[in-house]
């Protein structure tokens, strides 16, 4: 067996999507935008550990759930209700809070119903920016931030594939 000299780069080029009209409005807007520097801090995740340097291969990261709209491996994020949903990023909750919305979910009456109000103040509207939809979901505990831990037996890859023992 031979021995081999490997020189490891410390940075890799990661590419991302940002729609704009030029390239410094997509610059800028990755700049101001949370939602986008939060996808690209969960890409960059997977290829690098604590210490700045490359991990092997990103299935070696455990995760804990998968999440239900982008179908990767998370282990913090979004948990709805008593654990029905989860979602990795804030940007997909607002998706997903605004469909409901157009929909026609949260009609007066469900609101009353459910979350015990009558206030018009409280019934969403899809003229609602982005914050004011985040904030207002939150508000009714319709979902919380939290965090897991894999544990031994069963997990996620990066990707979402489910493992029930240990590789």
């Amino acid at each position: 067996m031979k021995s081999f000299e490997l020189e490891i780069e410390t940075t890799i080029t990661t590419y991302i999507q940002v729609e704009a009209n030029t390239s410094a409005e997509a610059k800028k807007k990755f700049d101001e935008d949370e939602d986008t520097r939060e996808e690209y801090s969960y890409k960059m995740m997977k290829y690098w550990d604590s210490d700045g340097g490359v991990i092997k291969a990103c299935d070696e990261v455990r995760y804990a759930r998968k999440c239900d709209t982008t179908g990767e491996g998370m282990n913090e994020g979004y948990c709805w209700g008593e654990g029905e949903q989860h979602t990795k990023y804030r940007k997909d909750v607002i998706k997903e809070l605004r469909a409901d919305i157009e929909n026609g979910m949260y009609h007066a009456k469900f609101m009353e119903q459910y979350y015990g109000t009558k206030d018009p103040k409280n019934i969403p509207h899809k003229d609602w920016d982005n914050d004011r939809i985040f904030n207002w979901g939150f508000d009714l505990d319709m979902f919380y931030w939290t965090t897991w831990e894999a544990e031994d037996g069963e997990w996620y890859d990066f990707s979402g594939n489910e493992y029930t023992e240990d590789v």
